[in-house]
């Protein structure tokens, strides 16, 4: 299964990712790795001007991932549906670097009886 590594507080249990030097509520440095496997698309917007290089039209969308992280991303699917599941794919190795948010691209879960 695609999932993208997030980190949680092992003092308050505030998640997120990217990873963190300090955790942003309690000040904590100790963390734990999670999983976010799943997630819901809150809203989203096609972009037709994009810059050379880029797929047009690109989707970009705003989802909400266990733990009640959140990441803006891009939508593989031309036609997404406003609140349906999707999944997070990692593209290249930015999402082990601390300081740089993830390139990621959320994919489209398949209908519940494919799974």
């Amino acid at each position: 299964m695609v999932s993208l590594p997030a980190y949680r507080c092992t003092g308050c249990g505030t998640v997120s990712q990217p990873r963190r030097a300090r955790c942003r509520q309690c000040g904590r440095t100790d963390v734990e790795q999670v999983e976010l496997r799943r997630g819901k698309l809150l809203t989203f917007t096609r972009v037709t001007a994009t810059r050379p290089g880029y797929p047009s039209p690109m989707i970009l969308c705003l989802a909400e991932f266990e733990y009640g992280v959140k990441l803006v991303a891009q939508v593989d699917d031309a036609s997404p549906e406003l609140e349906m599941e999707v999944r997070p794919k990692v593209l290249g190795a930015r999402a082990e670097r601390t300081d740089q948010p993830a390139d990621v691209v959320l994919v489209r879960s398949p209908p519940a009886g494919d799974l």
